[in-house]
């Protein structure tokens, strides 16, 4: 799409490095997080599972009620059609987990589960944090369930249905909520929705992360506005990945961080 690539290279010209961020915290977020090299052995265990969902055959009858997909909008795909399509490049997947393992979350939410791969490296990133993760179609979450099985993760809690009942329902059961990751439902309205009935039950130091912000021009109007809000203190934009700081500690900055 042209709005994918006008912003793809607006991001390349004004994005910056660690050595532009006078934020202390962010300073140490983008070494220790962003620009890590650590943990290679479990990732590179973590790809080998990707890359063989990525060689499944196995059909799905796709259900969505977000946005959909931009690339294949067929509603019977192999989950191997399905995981190259909405997966995130390698470092991206890798980003997850060390967000993960940086924060530690108690409590941490996904929405979007698909087949389950982003739950893979949230969930394999901090072992001792409860992962619930939404979806909306039943078929890609019983596979998702079936793949986190066969990795031991038995600390992924999966929600199946539309956001906008699961999401309220879950937080009444929830005390709170430490970090999200945001990747369904790409439209303005229903994200933003899902930010404000989020941020009454985030911790503290929360952490939120918004997966495709440049994916439309709606998607780029929910980030300017959530960017905007008193809540998020700090932003980073890494183009593909906008994540959010709730810490009331931090004073008001965004970053556009090169990655």
């Amino acid at each position: 799409m042209w709005w994918q690539v006008y912003w793809f290279f607006k991001y390349q010209f004004i994005a910056v490095n660690q050595h532009s961020i006078h934020s202390p915290f962010l300073f140490r977020f983008v070494n220790e997080v962003i620009y890590s090299n650590k943990f290679k052995a479990e990732l590179k265990q973590i790809h080998k599972e990707f890359k063989a969902i990525c060689k499944s055959s196995k059909m799905l009858t796709i259900s969505d009620f977000g946005a959909g997909s931009g690339v294949n909008t067929s509603k019977v795909r192999s989950v191997g059609d399905i995981a190259q399509s909405v997966s995130k490049a390698r470092k991206y997947r890798n980003l997850m987990f060390r967000i993960m393992r940086f924060k530690q979350p108690k409590i941490a939410v996904e929405l979007g589960s698909s087949v389950g791969i982003s739950g893979l490296y949230l969930a394999k990133g901090s072992p001792q944090s409860r992962l619930y993760s939404l979806e909306g179609c039943h078929e890609t979450a019983a596979f998702a369930k079936t793949l986190w099985a066969k990795n031991n993760l038995l600390n992924i809690d999966s929600v199946v249905g539309n956001f906008d009942e699961t999401l309220p329902q879950l937080l009444l059961n929830l005390q709170g909520v430490d970090l999200v990751y945001i990747d369904g439902n790409h439209r303005f309205e229903p994200t933003l929705r899902y930010f404000e009935c989020l941020l009454p039950k985030m911790s503290e130091e929360g952490i939120l992360i918004f997966d495709d912000i440049y994916w439309s021009e709606e998607m780029t109007q929910a980030w300017e506005k959530i960017k905007a809000h008193p809540a998020a203190k700090q932003t980073v934009d890494l183009y593909y990945f906008g994540i959010v700081f709730l810490d009331k500690r931090l004073a008001k900055q965004d970053f556009v961080v090169r990655y």
